[in-house]
Parts: C-alpha cells; sequence; structure tokens
C-alpha cells in the first residue's frame, strides 16, 4: 500500500558518534528534539540544492562568455602586435625628423 507523501514514516538511520552528538548539541540549542533537527536540515539541503541551480546555470553562461571573450581576445594578439609596432616606427619616425629640423632651426 502506498504512503501519502505528508504521511509520516519511522527510518532507521546509522551515523557516527561525533556527528549525532554535534546533532544533538544542534538541537538543543535550537530548541527541537533531536529528529526535528535532522527533518530541518534535511528539508533545508533540499531547497539549497534547489537554490543552487539557476546559479550553476548563470555560472555556465557566464563561462561560456569568458571563453568567447578569450577568442577575441587572441584573435586581436596580431593586430596589437602591428599597432605596437607602428607606435614604435612613429616614434622614430618623429624622433629623425626632430634631429632633421634641429639643425635647421
Amino acid at each position: 500500500m502506498s504512503k501519502k507523501p505528508s504521511q509520516m514514516v519511522q527510518v532507521k538511520v546509522r551515523m557516527r558518534e561525533d556527528l549525532r552528538r554535534k546533532i544533538e548539541h544542534a538541537a538543543q540549542k535550537n530548541g527541537l528534539t533531536i529528529n526535528a533537527e535532522i527533518l530541518r536540515r534535511l528539508d533545508q539541503s533540499f531547497g539549497i540544492a534547489d537554490s543552487l541551480a539557476p546559479l550553476e546555470q548563470a555560472i555556465g553562461a557566464l563561462r561560456s562568455n569568458v571563453e568567447a571573450l578569450g577568442s577575441r581576445v587572441e584573435a586581436l594578439g596580431p593586430r596589437v602586435e602591428a599597432s605596437e609596432r607602428l607606435q614604435r616606427e612613429l616614434a622614430a619616425s618623429r624622433e629623425a625628423w626632430v634631429l632633421r629640423h634641429k639643425d635647421q632651426t
């Protein structure tokens, strides 16, 4: 016979003693029974997992954008090198012009 989703069922769980103590301490601190503390934490963990899905999608989109930008930056490499070479040539030409016209003044 199938049980209703809202029906409480008993589950036996094995855990390390140190973990049981942590749960017991947290339950006392929160004014709950050990069972209620375990249920609260389990329920919370599913909420966290559900809220991470949109973040994971956003991270995937950001990774794609970063990869695309990386490709564009790589494509700019030769243009940057050419621009730097032209700037050096211009500076050398300017210096040569100044030296030639320095004597004429």
